[in-house]
């Protein structure tokens, strides 16, 4: 990894990065940060996680995040489980885990919402990317909202993780009737409909579903 392909993803003049490389065409994990918002503390890099400790530089808030490339072998596995652990025993700050952990936890993952799909016919589908966050992290975090976005080329889908706590302030939303001319329109909030996950219960599910959906119209409007 170097500054040129960093600059390529985002080639904001305030980023910040940290990166495991890849070996061959497998592995490799990004860490970028807006060096506005957070100033880097300290990095702890694994072999198959890196890690990094931001303070907030709004409110002084610490916390941590690891970018994780999961293994496919059980005992390289135990690998990255020890490396998590080593990771939170070194720091006690609010904590989020988030990449490719390459296992499923149950059976049904391999079925209904997937991450993961190799193409084939039939296609093998699981759900092997995630995010995990810590009781305190989602405190100082509200609304937590798991994203699950299209995937253009890879045979994983990204994940974005949104929270109430990084949106803008509130303002209120009217429907405009001329949007229902737009020929893709219907089409565009299905799509945008169908791409979230949520950790919340029911309820609270359709509650932060709409906001995001209005959030999109507005983006998209």
């Amino acid at each position: 990894m170097d500054l040129q392909v960093v600059k390529s993803l985002w080639g904001s003049p305030y980023s910040d990065w940290v990166a495991l490389d890849a070996v061959n065409t497998a592995g490799g994990v990004l860490l970028m940060w807006d060096k506005r918002m957070v100033e880097k503390v300290e990095v702890v890099m694994g072999k198959f996680s890196v890690s990094c400790l931001w303070k907030g530089l709004v409110d002084g808030f610490d916390w941590a995040c690891s970018g994780i490339y999961g293994p496919h072998s059980d005992i390289e596995r135990m690998e990255l489980w020890n490396e998590l652990s080593m990771v939170r025993n070194r720091w006690a700050s609010p904590w989020s885990a988030i990449g490719d952990f390459n296992v499923i936890r149950v059976p049904s993952e391999r079925q209904g919402q997937y991450t993961w799909c190799n193409g084939s016919s039939p296609p093998s589908m699981s759900r092997l990317d995630r995010a995990l966050i810590s009781s305190d992290w989602e405190e100082h975090f509200p609304d937590v909202l798991l994203k699950l976005l299209p995937r253009p080329i890879s045979d994983h889908h990204p994940i974005m993780v949104e929270t109430g706590g990084m949106a803008q302030g509130k303002s209120s939303f009217k429907f405009e009737n001329m949007w229902l001319k737009e020929a893709d329109f219907v089409g565009r909030v299905q799509g945008w409909w169908g791409n979230y996950v949520f950790w919340k219960g029911t309820k609270e599910a359709f509650s932060i579903t709409l906001g995001s959906l209005i959030q999109q119209g507005y983006y998209w409007g």
